[in-house]
């Protein structure tokens, strides 16, 4: 242990509400990722955070100590190309039905950005891209630092998961905050997610904050706190971030479930639906791609406006470049020829109908969450396995006129269960009068 840290002082030291140097909380990060402090000794400390915050200052110090706690990667070092590229990313604070990833990769990608995407698996209710694209036959998300450099400057992007080599001393202090009830810390949370994103060396960034039931932010208020953190500390290192506050009420999109997401997105990239129906009811995850792809454009300089940027996306997506863009990421990453048809499919499908008339106010994303943990879409625990091919579709989007007998949503499952059809109706919210649908996109939040 280095003598000049003694963990009883730095922890009594916030107990205490005093205030930590950047020294001291680099000595902590250091003897977290070389395991030269207890658990119990980093509870405590995360308790005393939690309870008594941490400031601006102390935050920033934080990040940037876990970011080194690892591997970082410095582009130009490996590549000067890298000096004439516009390095950026998307992080999204989770959500049921969020395949936004797959399809904004791609289009930034064919925008001109470079997008290096680090993802996670899901958990409890939130989905994960990693899960998503494992679905795909033969995707390796497993490559390492020279390949994903080449593969960045010739396609664009690479989508690969999270490893302890990055940031070693967030995987400790997340999972305890997990089962410690510290997870809430505004401070813990903005350290966590920039510290991953620093070391992956993006230049600049756009955070996707959901907010709403089935978000782990659930007020307003309390999503928008997190992004004025966020935005402050990312200044303080030198990232380059804007934040989007988003809806997550109801699920994103028609599908939830990992192939059956892959499936939803190549509609979206192709512009190719299987039904009119389909098309209408993706429309508002489309859009939101969009705005967050314009984001990263004007985050990252590439465009001087989000009109302009917006502009430009739709043009990418609409004349299919980005559907051969994420073909072309597919095949670098060892995708199997024809995967497309290879997906893999449920054993049953079946129908759930609207029990009675009226207009749809909305889908609880929580629920739906819930019940896809169920039949395998997520996992309750880090070291379950998912299911690639179950999950739900969903053929109406709120704000639409529904008839009692209309189908509403299918199932796809491996094994009956007519529990879950009931299950599902409720989480299907029916009214007489016809709903205000508001934008998924509820703010932005450039500079604090």
């Amino acid at each position: 242990m280095n003598k000049s840290f003694w963990p009883p002082r730095f922890i009594e030291t916030k107990r205490d509400r005093g205030a930590h140097s950047a020294e001291e909380i680099e000595a902590f990060v250091s003897a977290v990722t070389r395991k030269d402090i207890e658990p119990y000794q980093i509870s405590a400390w995360l308790m005393a955070a939690l309870l008594n915050g941490l400031s601006e200052t102390e935050t920033s110090a934080l990040t940037i100590a876990m970011s080194r706690s690892g591997k970082t990667i410095k582009w130009t070092q490996l590549n000067a190309k890298f000096r004439e590229t516009k390095l950026v990313d998307k992080h999204s604070t989770g959500g049921v039905g969020d395949k936004v990833s797959l399809i904004l990769a791609p289009l930034a990608a064919c925008m001109g950005m470079t997008v290096p995407m680090m993802s996670g698996q899901g958990l409890a209710q939130t989905g994960g891209t990693v899960d998503k694209l494992l679905s795909i036959p033969g995707f390796n998300m497993d490559i390492d630092t020279e390949r994903m450099a080449k593969q960045l400057l010739s396609v664009g992007t690479c989508m690969i998961r999270q490893t302890s080599e990055f940031c070693p001393a967030d995987k400790t202090l997340y999972a305890l905050r997990d089962v410690t009830g510290t997870v809430p810390s505004v401070s813990l949370i903005t350290a966590s997610i920039l510290s991953k994103k620093i070391a992956e060396g993006v230049d600049s960034l756009v955070i996707d904050l959901k907010t709403g039931r089935a978000a782990f932010m659930q007020t307003r208020e309390d999503a928008r706190r997190l992004a004025h953190s966020l935005v402050r500390v990312s200044r303080e290192a030198g990232l380059r971030t804007h934040a989007t506050l988003t809806a997550m009420d109801s699920p994103l999109g028609t599908r939830v479930g990992n192939a059956l997401e892959v499936i939803e997105s190549l509609e979206i990239l192709a512009q190719t639906y299987p039904t009119d129906m389909h098309k209408h009811a993706s429309a508002p995850l489309e859009k939101l791609c969009v705005d967050l792809c314009a984001e990263m454009a004007l985050v990252s300089g590439l465009c001087p406006t989000l009109e302009a940027a917006e502009t430009l996306a739709w043009k990418k997506l609409r004349s299919g470049e980005a559907h051969e863009k994420f073909l072309e990421l597919c095949s670098a990453q060892g995708a199997e020829t024809g995967w497309q048809k290879k997906l893999p499919r449920a054993k049953f499908c079946v129908d759930v109908k609207a029990s009675e008339s009226g207009y749809l106010h909305g889908i609880d994303a929580l629920a739906i969450g819930w019940l896809g943990v169920e039949i395998g879409v997520g996992r309750a625990r880090a070291e379950d396995p998912v299911t690639p091919d179950t999950g739900f579709e969903f053929l109406v989007t709120t704000g639409d006129r529904i008839t009692r007998g209309d189908v509403i949503a299918r199932l796809h499952l491996n094994e009956e269960n007519p529990a879950i059809s009931e299950r599902v109706l409720a989480a299907v919210e029916i009214r007489d009068s016809k709903p205000e649908v508001p934008p998924l996109v509820l703010e932005r939040i450039y500079d604090v």
